[in-house]
């Protein structure tokens, strides 16, 4: 008896060690899987140290910031910040994940079997529909390895139809219009010919707005020929550089636009992506931070969107900046200190021209303004 006792407590006694064991080798593979799903999971692009490669519509898109998060090895989130034109977050949610590339229907038959290059690696592709309508198709690839991580995602999106999309070309009369009204009848600036000098004419905002629309639209309509409003949010437009006979086109994911209000049409909302643009026109690396560094009041306007307001009549359309929007930013502190006491040399209709402008008027012009509106007259191609 005392023998069975014996050997039934070393049968228990080594039980007791099997599923320790056990338990320990599932807690280390647990801990490793963890590691891995851990690896790739963070912010890549905006303020972060990783690297994100992102393509809107097949072309670059620069200044964005995209979050991969998985707690399996099958699925994942992705979330778009400022991304899809109006929207602040896009959420790519059940997003399977495979460890092997897609296979387009054209690649020829792979016999090899695919062997990742990095310690971790995670291929993805599908399509979604937000809430605000958009219908997107997106293929990514993410991995880390060491202390790298590094996210492609390449995003094609397109918006419901709306009345804008399509080609406008600029109007043949008055391309541009400039229309300020304001019981306050201070001066706002002074114009001085190169061929005149000492012959100063001085402008309140109404015969300021005259000297715009007539001597801008001149300008404006030498450059500036026709404007598209894309599917997928973008803004081209074809233009000449002064001097030359060459029609160019801009580039996409410079400036894009949504309607946020689908059911107007005549509220427009216009997003300028500033790193591209800076990229774009100034290569001086100081110079893009110290525009940036100007922009920076009006970050939340910048991501939001411009508001314009859209005036529709048959094929004929008047895109503009109301009073709203431009006393919200001509009476920011930052401006006004900017501008005050400035000049500004311009080509006025071949005319060389120096224009002062007193930054300091304009919080009392607008305290009195009853109209404001700076914009382009279009017509549907």
């Amino acid at each position: 008896m005392k023998k069975n006792l014996y050997l039934l407590m070393a049968l228990l006694f080594s039980c007791s060690l099997i599923f320790s064991c056990n338990d320990k080798d599932d807690e280390d593979d647990d801990g490793e899987e963890e590691e891995e799903v851990i690896k790739v999971n963070a912010s890549y692009g905006g303020e972060s140290e990783n690297t994100l490669k992102l393509t809107y519509s097949g072309v670059e898109l620069m200044g964005k910031e995209i979050k991969f998060h998985t707690s399996t090895k099958k699925t994942a989130t992705v979330t778009l910040n400022y991304v899809i034109p109006g929207e602040a977050t896009t959420e790519l949610t059940g997003v399977t994940l495979t460890t092997t590339p897609p296979k387009d229907d054209d690649d020829e038959e792979d016999d090899g079997e695919y062997e990742s290059e990095y310690e971790y690696e995670y291929f993805f592709e599908g399509t979604a529909k937000t809430s605000t309508g958009w219908n997107i198709t997106y293929t990514g690839h993410v991995f880390a390895d060491g202390d790298i991580r590094e996210l492609t995602l390449d995003v094609e999106a397109s918006m419901q139809e709306n009345i804008l999309q399509g080609t406008w070309k600029l109007s043949e009369n008055q391309t541009l219009f400039f229309d300020w009204q304001s019981d306050e009848e201070t001066v706002i600036a002074d114009v001085e010919y190169a061929s005149m000098p000492g012959d100063v004419t001085s402008h309140t905002t109404e015969t300021l707005g005259c000297l715009v629309s007539k001597m801008g639209s001149q300008w404006v309509s030498n450059v500036l020929h026709e404007v598209t409003f894309h599917t997928d949010g973008n803004i081209t437009a074809t233009y000449t550089k002064a001097g030359s006979t060459t029609e160019l086109e801009s580039p996409l994911n410079l400036v894009h636009y949504y309607l946020p209000n689908s059911s107007n049409d005549n509220k427009i909302a216009i997003l300028l992506n500033v790193d591209a643009i800076a990229a774009l026109v100034m290569s001086n690396s100081s110079t893009r931070s110290s525009w940036k560094d100007l922009l920076e009041p009006f970050q939340s306007l910048l991501q939001e969107g411009i508001p314009l307001e859209g005036e529709f009549a048959g094929d004929d359309l008047k895109l503009y900046i109301g009073q709203e929007v431009a006393e919200s930013i001509l009476t920011d502190p930052a401006v006004v200190s900017l501008l005050d006491e400035q000049t500004f040399e311009v080509d006025l209709m071949g005319s060389v021209a120096n224009v002062t402008v007193y930054g300091k008027e304009l919080p009392a012009l607008f305290e009195e303004t009853t109209l404001f509106k700076l914009g382009l007259s279009m017509q549907m191609k």
